[in-house]
């Protein structure tokens, strides 16, 4: 893995502010949470997915954390349900998204390498899978501090939330890697283990010259 360069630094800087900025415009439009009660289904998953993608498990886990964030302040504000107010059920979720598609993603990683299975699939289906993340902790959680505040049953909301937003993360998180690309953005291998990236890292500074 190459050494964090000053343009890389620079780039990874930009792309996480621009996710950050689409968060924020998710937070105050409809486009973030769509007003369905109960629980709100939401589309946020999606920079946090497409920012673990393109930049890392890092910046990934700090877009979950911020879409966590939001979710607790808009609940202490009143905007959205009490319970989110706990961030146990806010924000803890969030941060697990993309460690989840992260773990998919590496396990795919054979399947990808050897042809088996597209590049494309497999970040759908690690979208996918994180994105429902949300859900099976989230739903669960609610229901664990706060009984039935849900005031449907957790099956019923899984079926008419959840999968809506897992489903709409398979299709779009892949598009916008892919759109970014084409625009000269080069998306890192999640499916390389933060181990191998250090030993890579490590081995390139045993070869540097001495001065």
């Amino acid at each position: 893995m190459a050494r964090l360069t000053a343009p890389n630094r620079t780039r990874t800087i930009a792309v996480t502010g621009m996710l950050l900025a689409v968060l924020l415009l998710f937070v105050f439009t409809p486009i973030g949470y769509i007003p369905i009660p109960p629980a709100n289904p939401t589309t946020m998953c999606i920079p946090v997915l497409v920012g673990m993608m393109v930049e890392g498990l890092p910046i990934g886990m700090l877009l979950g954390f911020a879409f966590g964030l939001t979710s607790l302040l808009r609940a202490l504000f009143g905007v959205s349900l009490y319970v989110f107010s706990n961030p146990l059920v806010s924000v803890i979720p969030r941060v697990l998204i993309p460690v989840v598609a992260w773990i998919v993603l590496r396990a795919l990683g054979s399947l990808t390498r050897r042809g088996a299975l597209g590049e494309a699939a497999a970040m759908g289906i690690g979208a996918f899978c994180g994105s429902a993340t949300n859900t099976l902790l989230v739903l669960p959680l609610i229901t664990l501090f706060y009984g039935d505040a849900l005031g449907k049953p957790i099956g019923v909301v899984m079926l008419t939330n959840g999968l809506p937003e897992a489903l709409v993360a398979a299709v779009i998180v892949p598009a916008v890697v892919a759109a970014l690309q084409r625009a000269g953005l080069r998306r890192l291998d999640p499916t390389q283990s933060i181990i191998e990236s250090l030993k890579d890292r490590i081995d390139a500074d045993r070869k540097r010259p001495r001065a």
